[in-house]
């Protein structure tokens, strides 16, 4: 087949078989007298290899010298070479999914509630990877230094954040969120909230209204602009609580 009709079913402009042609990766099958390239349906198969050892992070130098068998080491090296950077950018990838994933699901929950102050919930169950810095007399929360580890969990017998969190990866070491009705109230405010007086102010009226809850506070951010709002500070508190239905009032 011509070049016109090769390039259209490899979905690459002529000018690509072109070059492929110069730097010896993929020649045509034959050269006519008039100087026109033929390509066999066969060269289909290597087309695709092509593009699929490039989307792997392999330079062309790289696919051109595996695929013409020129590497002076195993040819097995440089495929395990990219399957470990494949392997580094779908844990890249599956990150920002779970982070993002939990971000949506923390909207859904704040579109449900808006305008109520104290709510009740069912949470699913989550694998969370923990930090656990040295907070010591810190009042408040760091986000901006805190990276992915945007939400934290506040013990309240000791009055200080137990841990930093994030939605934690399969091959990471994780703590349980456990599954269960959790009491909560989202937070707004123009700049940054003060963790621990917010958490002490959230335990004291679920306390009056008789909810008995664990003993932690997850303080979880959610990012303005995933509500369509370009500025502000929301966070959602959730405490677990240690019965399914609220204590009757005396």
């Amino acid at each position: 087949m011509k070049t016109k009709e090769f390039a259209e079913l490899c979905k690459v402009d002529k000018r690509t078989l072109f070059y492929y042609d110069e730097i010896g990766l993929l020649k045509p099958q034959k050269v006519l007298d008039n100087g026109y390239r033929e390509y066999s349906r066969a060269q289909l198969c290597t087309m695709e290899t092509i593009k699929l050892l490039q989307s792997t992070g392999m330079s062309l130098s790289e696919v051109r010298a595996l695929l013409n068998n020129e590497l002076e080491e195993d040819n097995g090296i440089l495929i395990n070479d990219s399957i470990k950077r494949l392997e580094e950018e779908i844990d890249k990838l599956s990150d920002a999914k779970i982070f993002l994933e939990n971000r949506m699901n923390l909207r859904a929950c704040y579109m449900r509630h808006v305008g109520e102050d104290i709510f009740t919930e069912r949470l699913p169950a989550r694998k969370l990877a923990a930090e656990n810095p040295d907070f010591r007399s810190m009042r408040r929360v760091s986000y901006s230094k805190a990276g992915y580890y945007l939400d934290v969990a506040i013990d309240l017998n000791e009055a200080k954040p137990k841990y930093l969190f994030k939605m934690a990866l399969p091959t990471e070491e994780s703590v349980d969120f456990e599954e269960g009705n959790y009491v909560c109230r989202f937070v707004e405010a123009e700049k940054i909230i003060y963790a621990l007086e917010e958490v002490k102010r959230f335990a004291d009226d679920v306390a009056n209204l008789g909810y008995e809850t664990e003993g932690v506070v997850y303080l979880e951010r959610l990012q303005t602009w995933i509500i369509n709002r370009a500025d502000g500070i929301i966070c959602r508190l959730a405490a677990k609580l240690k019965e399914d239905i609220k204590r009757e009032q005396p």
